[in-house]
């Protein structure tokens, strides 16, 4: 199982349970408990119940499924929240603490600001990022023909494609037919070139494959294939989970010399 990155899972968490932060924030910093504020909330018109309960989670759960849509529906919840908190504030200064308001804005800014990177943001419109998503990649050593002449070698296969060991030749995006044998079944089966490779010092050369109108009967080789592989514990190519320390230490790095490149380039 291939894990998303500890930061991601600890934002949305952040804001899935936002409206428990909200009233302990309320009930430690102005002294309402939840006994007064939850029942006063719930007496509220449907949007401020809205506005209350539902935006925050649907921004966390937009920011976990990390899709295409997942991008534009945060942004606009975090800062329409954030517009939000300051209008409340301005209406009703007296019943709010401003350092309590600023805090919460600036937190909205922070995380928008956040998003805005283009190291955080790529990854939502770009599925090859999301290496979470892909399916475990098992190492074989497979001979392989396609096109009926050439010939190669399967390196590593999983339920959604493989990459074929040989001397490339063919154009990104073409359609190739590759005949092999897994567990004795044999295969013919068309994929797509996603990836081409040219040999370097420690990687072969050769092309990446997604499988392209799979029948029904290889789906069922494919799927039995891998779970034989799991229950084996045959080797994979995807790297092990690093340990959370390791991930978190990572990616604050990351994000910190981006923020950095970012602070240069306008100066």
């Amino acid at each position: 199982m291939i894990y998303r990155p500890i930061i991601l899972i600890f934002l949305a968490l952040l804001h899935i349970f936002a409206p428990f932060f909200n009233i302990l924030g309320v009930w430690v910093f102005l002294g309402i408990g939840p006994n007064t504020y939850v029942p006063f909330l719930f007496q509220q018109p449907w949007n401020v119940l809205i506005e209350s309960w539902v935006l925050l989670p649907l921004a966390g759960f937009a920011i976990y499924r990390m899709k295409p849509w997942s991008y534009p529906v945060f942004i606009t919840i975090l800062l329409y929240s954030g517009y939000r908190y300051w209008e409340t504030y301005r209406q009703f200064p007296s019943a709010f603490s401003f350092i309590w308001v600023l805090t919460v804005i600036g937190l909205n800014i922070f995380l928008t600001s956040f998003f805005l990177l283009k190291a955080v943001r790529r990854p939502y419109f770009e599925k090859r990022l999301r290496w979470w998503e892909s399916r475990t990649r098992y190492l074989v050593k497979l001979p392989v023909s396609f096109n009926d002449k050439e010939t190669g070698l399967i390196t590593d296969i999983s339920a959604t494609g493989v990459f074929v060991a040989t001397e490339p030749s063919r154009e990104l995006n073409s359609t190739i037919r590759l005949e092999f044998e897994l567990f004795g079944k044999p295969m013919k089966v068309s994929g797509s070139i996603v990836h081409v490779r040219f040999e370097s010092s420690t990687k072969p050369a050769g092309y990446g494959i997604a499988w392209k109108s799979l029948s029904l009967k290889n789906k069922w080789v494919l799927e039995r294939a891998m779970f034989r592989f799991w229950k084996m514990n045959h080797p994979k190519r995807n790297p092990p989970r690093k340990p959370l320390l390791t991930q978190v230490k990572g990616e604050l790095s990351e994000f910190f010399k981006d923020v950095t490149r970012l602070t240069r380039l306008k100066s």
